[in-house]
């Protein structure tokens, strides 16, 4: 049996009850960092024994409850982000400046490089391919946090900017399917929650949803892959939109 505990969507905590009860306390559990949908019974869990803020990554076997570390903090990475396949691609820390670093690396045995996604960071997702990126970020100089796509392995920023005329756009969910990650967009809170689609038929079917609803605007979050197009940027303030990436 597994309990998650979720926050902001994003799962941070499980606890497991193995099929043997005898090896387990009925309190034991482990901080998930990440899911691996390829990779049956595993989870990408932090390793806090050595550094509450400077955690290590292990991946965690949910049916013999083994461990095996996967990635050792140098003493400096306050947080690591990893890739739909749950390979770790990214970190960050702090310089003595307050500005967030970051370090991208092409493969787990590849040296990591440093990559500029933004020195005031709300965050990085990682889209459909392993280098590309959305960064949340607060610009030098400016007074609202948007979003851009970013290449890591060119280290470049490209295509539109995301940003909302008066709020911060600060993800709060990001929506994909459950067994492949792929991403299909995300929401954050203006006004009120709104939602940033990737692809124009997702857009669509949320808006028949809503006329079909009206008080109470639905959501559906977790579906199957079933469109493949891309869709060009619409620039209209509605509570949803859509932009390529």
């Amino acid at each position: 049996m597994l309990i998650f505990a979720q926050r902001l969507g994003i799962p941070s905590q499980v606890f497991s009850t193995n099929r043997r009860l005898s090896l387990s306390k009925a309190n034991d559990y482990v901080e998930v960092y990440d899911l691996i949908p390829d990779r049956e019974n595993k989870l990408l869990i932090k390793d806090t024994g050595r550094s509450e803020k400077f955690f290590d990554l292990e991946l965690y076997d949910i049916e013999s409850l083994g461990r095996k570390t996967l990635i050792r903090n140098p003493g400096h990475i306050i947080s690591w982000f990893t890739d739909k396949d749950g390979i770790v691609r990214i970190r960050q820390w702090v310089d003595e400046n307050e500005d967030d670093r970051f370090e991208y690396r092409a493969h787990p045995d590849a040296p990591w490089k440093e990559i500029n996604p933004g020195t005031n960071s709300y965050g990085i997702l990682f889209l459909n391919e392993p280098e590309k990126t959305l960064a949340f970020y607060r610009p030098d100089g400016g007074d609202r946090v948007i979003a851009r796509a970013f290449d890591c392995a060119k280290n470049a920023f490209y295509g539109p900017i995301i940003e909302d005329p008066n709020y911060d756009l600060i993800p709060e969910e990001y929506i994909m399917d459950p067994e492949t990650e792929e991403v299909f967009g995300f929401r954050y809170q203006s006004d009120r929650r709104r939602t940033i689609w990737f692809q124009e038929s997702h857009h669509h079917l949320q808006e028949q949803i809503n006329q079909a609803f009206p008080p109470n605007p639905q959501r559906y979050p977790r579906f199957r892959k079933q469109w493949a197009n891309r869709c060009a940027s619409t620039q209209r303030p509605a509570p949803r939109r859509v932009v390529a990436v």
